[in-house]
């Protein structure tokens, strides 16, 4: 009895040296991931394809992805869900299927591909191997530029779970940091050195973005994070209290900052947010909690406080940027969207290849209607990756689709403090994909790495935290037995 009762005491250091705690792993995982996110949000805001702040930040993606390789035994990753692990692996496998070299007898029978086939018979050459892509050039820069993605996603699961309040701290800090850029973008005008990326502008705040559709996107999911950080906050009642009031003037500043960006997406988006952040913060929260009927008289007063504003803005007669306006006009979003569908019908169901949309959609312009507006998006994410990849996007779509329903449910059924930051995630990228339907914010590198944070945070693996619980519960239950 002695002798088991000695293993028992023997046996808890061994087992503690494998949890996954803040103070069993260096911080230098936690310092890396903010630091990388940070200064993505800070420069990443352009989504203009070859800018040399987006190589700089591939560049550093790419360093930094492989100094983590190289110190994976010191900085382990949390292992990730089998879901997101194979969302990744569906994503390369578009790529790589893309730019594989196919016989000209294959490739010219494609659909879509007959104008190329007349150009090599006008030029006498010919037929060549070619690939999938109309361009392995505008292919391998689109896979490029996934890389402060992958860089975000590959930190974020090193980090411990404790700390991610860090990462939401280092996020309101930014987003009202850009917030004040925006005030003082507005203050200077048009030509105000304030202005990021070289981007005119005088009637909208912008921040650290080069268009004020994204800087909303940014505010948006500052929303669900200020609500995670308030309801996972530890410490006295006054401290939490204290807390709470400083989370929520910092909040009705991010709404002032959406509303001063006129975005449309972002007004839409707003009460819906508000509302789930809302509901994830009383989550579990006894003293946070309103009786139904003043929790409705809330909704309904927020909603009636924001009609106004938005209806200003939204019925202001200032004048909207080509491209930048919903309608069906040649240069509208609907518009854009209508003749890109076209486009789609035409390449389907092999897609003209990922990147290729600013070089292929001329073709399918009007050519009556050309002027020197150049369009770059088909403005709706859906859209356009249809267009490049044809039945393997749509197949992807549905499976970030079906993942993202799947853990978010399994986060929203528990209500410990514990999946808050899950619950915060399953929002975020909600905001991000409804937003992507009517924009295209994930295509700047400061919301990509922001959105691949927050697919870390959701697709962390919960097989692998429970197996820490049964070990701990198996421990002390061998010591209660014996002793």
């Amino acid at each position: 009895m002695a002798s088991l009762s000695s293993r028992a005491k023997r046996q808890p250091p061994a087992r503690s040296a494998r949890r996954e705690t803040a103070s069993s792993l260096p911080p230098t995982a936690t310092i890396a991931a903010i630091a990388f996110l940070v200064v993505s949000l800070v420069f990443g805001g352009t989504s203009r394809a070859g800018a040399s702040i987006n190589l700089a930040l591939e560049g550093l993606s790419l360093g930094v992805l492989l100094l983590t390789i190289l110190l994976s035994r010191t900085f382990p990753p949390t292992s990730p869900s089998p879901g997101l692990t194979r969302l990744l692996i569906f994503l390369m496998a578009v790529y790589a299927v893309q730019l594989v070299s196919l016989p000209p007898q294959l490739w010219k029978n494609l659909s879509g591909r007959d104008l190329m086939v007349r150009g090599y018979e006008l030029l006498d050459i010919a037929l060549p191997w070619r690939p999938l892509s109309f361009s392995q050039d505008a292919t391998v820069a689109s896979a490029l530029a996934l890389l402060p993605g992958l860089c975000s996603l590959s930190l974020v699961l090193r980090m411990p779970r404790e700390r991610f309040h860090i990462v939401g701290y280092a996020i309101i800090g930014v987003s009202i940091t850009s917030i004040i850029f925006g005030i003082a973008q507005l203050s200077g005008g048009a030509g105000s050195p304030s202005y990021w990326h070289n981007q005119p502008g005088g009637d909208s705040a912008h921040g650290f973005f080069a268009n004020p559709n994204h800087l909303s996107t940014l505010l948006l999911v500052t929303l669900p994070v200020m609500a995670a950080v308030a309801k996972t906050a530890s410490g006295s009642v006054t401290h939490r209290k204290r807390l709470w009031t400083g989370l929520g003037a910092a909040g009705l500043f991010v709404i002032f900052g959406i509303l001063i960006s006129e975005s449309t997406g972002g007004l839409v988006l707003l009460v819906p947010t508000l509302v789930a952040s809302g509901v994830l913060l009383m989550k579990s929260r006894p003293e946070l909690r309103l009786s139904k009927g003043r929790g409705a008289a809330m909704v309904v007063g927020v909603v009636l406080a924001l009609c106004l504003p938005v209806a200003i803005v939204l019925s202001g007669n200032h004048e909207l940027n080509p491209g930048s306006s919903l309608g069906f006009g040649e240069f509208e979003r609907l518009g854009i969207s209508t003749t890109a569908i076209g486009a789609m019908v035409h390449y389907w169901p092999y897609g003209s290849g990922m990147g290729t949309f600013p070089l292929v959609y001329p073709i399918h312009e009007n050519p009556l209607s050309v002027t020197n507006v150049f369009i770059n998006h088909a403005h709706n994410e859906y859209i356009e990756l249809l267009f490049e990849s044809g039945i393997l996007g749509a197949g992807l779509i549905l499976s970030v689709l079906a993942w993202w329903t799947w853990r978010s449910f399994l986060a929203w059924r528990r209500s410990d403090n514990d999946a808050a930051w899950e619950q915060a995630a399953s929002i975020a990228i909600a905001v991000i994909a409804i937003h992507s339907s009517f924009d295209y914010p994930a295509r700047t590198p400061a919301i990509l790495a922001l959105g691949a944070a927050f697919c870390a945070i959701l697709g962390r693996s919960i097989a692998r935290r429970n197996s820490f619980s049964t070990v701990q519960g198996q421990s002390t239950g061998l010591r209660s037995d014996t002793v």
